[in-house]
């Protein structure tokens, strides 16, 4: 009936989904969304607390770090080395990766505004 193939809206759903997890998982972080462990952390003292509040968004944003580092090398072999094109759209798939380290941008905000409404809804003293 079309006499065209449909393929690309399958690479560009599945690129897509790259996308809005990064973006996701930047607004749950913000927002305080992301799993935690908040009833052992409301039992600790108010110095604790702000520790390991400090400790997790550190600790987050260097695992995205790292992520990021890895990507940006696969992204750097893909440019230079293996110039791959995406099957359908014939795109260079070091754009598909591209969304990686842009995303972790909004996570890396996002934890960081996270960490800092969690660090000024503590209370001063316990």
């Amino acid at each position: 009936c079309l006499h065209f193939s449909l393929a690309f809206t399958e690479e560009i759903t599945i690129q897509l989904f790259v996308w809005l997890t990064m973006v996701g998982s930047g607004q749950a972080f913000e927002r305080g969304g992301q799993l935690g462990m908040i009833t052992l952390l409301n039992r600790l003292p108010c110095g604790a607390r702000r520790g390991l509040l400090v400790f997790g968004a550190l600790l987050s944003a260097a695992l995205f770090l790292v992520i990021d580092l890895l990507v940006l090398r696969l992204m750097g072999r893909e440019i230079s080395l293996y110039h791959a094109r995406s099957p359908a759209l014939g795109l260079p798939v070091w754009i598909y990766y591209a969304g990686v380290p842009l995303g972790s941008l909004i996570v890396l905000r996002g934890i960081w505004r996270g960490a800092r409404a969690a660090w000024l809804e503590l209370p001063t003293k316990t």
